[in-house]
């Protein structure tokens, strides 16, 4: 969840930072002016924010689309700075839908600002400490679309029944650069950022559309309609050095983001919990540490299928004589990058059993899929399920806690959840040499992931 908000975070900052020198209608600024000097004397507000991201990444012969979706209502205490967020967020991809509650509170506390959430029913809460104070309506923002390069009045609206003026602020390419440019000093941002490098912006533009209440003068909405910002960007780096051997495409059906701002003085108070039970990490359960090379046949990287005997890395021959097959289209199509790049595809045989495989190319220049290194193997519960598949030590799908332990007694790192279990082993890291297994709710063994390059 924390991944996602700080996403939502970025575009956010990235809205905020595109401050251009271009010049500006003197009405559509003193718009902005009049709801600047109208929002200073705010003591309170609620925002709902919506985000609706639809979109469809092609590879090989086949199609994925994914769906995430969500509506969050934001209460801000500005003078006392404390917001509390409450909402749900939908991911759906591939025919599985998943809905999730989330809450977050933030305020000031010993002279920070500082976070709490969670997600679904989770009694403990996640901490982070931020530079500055969750709020999406703010006069910083304000005063960043005023100087945007193209600034102009876009006739009346309504926003909640309430009449509005319109203003649409429109940033170039080079000032999206710039804005890039200045993120790079925050490490995490400039790393989640890192994807645009080598990206070619000089010819995008991205608007962004206000409205302000006619009767206050205050903000209404502010609407960020990234879809064909998104695809432009897509363009860019699979046109980039960077990108330009990946063998996919990605298209955006709709990527929009949309706050609406309402009750003004209105939030009389916020009721922050005394105390906040803290989780250990991000995803509320415990890491164990094991050793370092755990002992045990794990590490011979071999296996059985059908009672016969194979060895990580395969070969695409190996794949065949298992009597699994990948797509004729995505065979055909599919090249991998070279220099130690993986692609990850799905293999089906007769009895309509998935495996999901590693292609890893080590040579120096891009080769077909077949000619690949078959590096790592995945089985799980869902679409591999009574497979005939047998690590060392009678280890496979459906066996309990109790049995791995046994047969792998020693392991690199052990993670504990409310609701599952997983183990991690880990030997030659310039082989990529690891296992990875994980223990349902059930206590038993619901997935292997198992790798050798």
């Amino acid at each position: 969840m924390k991944k996602i908000m700080r996403g939502l975070m970025v575009l956010v900052l990235l809205v905020g930072c595109m401050s251009g020198c271009g010049s500006s209608k003197e009405d559509a600024a003193e718009i902005i002016d009049e709801a600047i000097k109208e929002l200073k004397k705010v003591e309170s507000y609620n925002t709902n924010l919506k985000i609706i991201l639809d979109m469809n990444m092609k590879s090989g012969g086949s199609t994925i689309n994914g769906l995430f979706d969500a509506d969050l209502s934001l209460d801000h205490l500005v003078k006392e700075e404390v917001a509390h967020v409450k909402g749900t967020m939908q991911i759906e991809t591939m025919g599985v839908s998943e809905s999730d509650k989330m809450e977050i509170y933030a305020f000031k506390e010993d002279g920070k600002y500082v976070q709490y959430s969670k997600s679904g029913e989770a009694d403990s809460w996640s901490f982070e400490e931020s530079k500055q104070m969750l709020a999406f309506n703010s006069v910083e923002l304000l005063e960043a679309m005023k100087t945007a390069d193209k600034l102009e009045t876009d006739g009346s609206g309504e926003v909640d029944g309430k009449k509005t003026n319109v203003v649409e602020a429109t940033v170039d390419g080079e000032t999206i650069q710039k804005a890039l440019d200045m993120m790079e000093d925050d490490e995490e941002t400039a790393s989640m950022m890192s994807m645009f490098s080598g990206s070619d912006f000089s010819e995008i533009d991205f608007v962004v559309k206000m409205q302000f209440y006619k009767d206050s003068g205050l903000p209404a909405s502010l609407e960020m309609d990234f879809t064909s910002f998104s695809e432009e960007i897509m363009k860019s780096m699979n046109d980039s050095e960077l990108y330009g051997d990946m063998d996919f495409e990605m298209s955006f059906e709709e990527f929009k983001i949309t706050l609406t701002h309402s009750n003004y003085d209105k939030v009389k108070a916020i009721d922050v919990p005394e105390k906040f039970d803290v989780s250990s990490d991000d995803y509320s359960g415990n890491y164990e540490d094991g050793v370092d090379n755990p002992k045990g046949d794990w590490n011979r990287f071999e296996f059985t299928y059908q009672g016969k005997n194979y060895k990580l890395p395969l070969s695409y021959s190996d794949l065949e004589a298992m009597g699994f097959t990948v797509s004729e289209d995505t065979l055909k199509n599919t090249t991998v990058a070279a220099k130690g790049s993986e692609y990850w595809v799905e293999a089906t045989n007769d009895k309509k059993q998935t495996i999901i495989l590693s292609f890893y190319n080590e040579s120096d220049s891009k080769k077909k899929l077949a000619e690949c290194k078959i590096s790592s193997i995945q089985i799980d519960d869902d679409i591999s399920a009574d497979i005939d598949l047998e690590l060392p030590g009678g280890i496979r799908l459906g066996k309990t806690e109790a049995e791995l332990n046994k047969a792998y007694p020693e392991f690199s790192n052990k993670y504990t959840s409310d609701v599952h279990r997983s183990y991690s082993y880990y030997g030659d890291l310039d082989k990529d040499e690891r296992l990875n297994i994980e223990i349902n709710e059930e206590g038993k063994i619901s997935l292997i992931i198992y790798e050798r390059q």
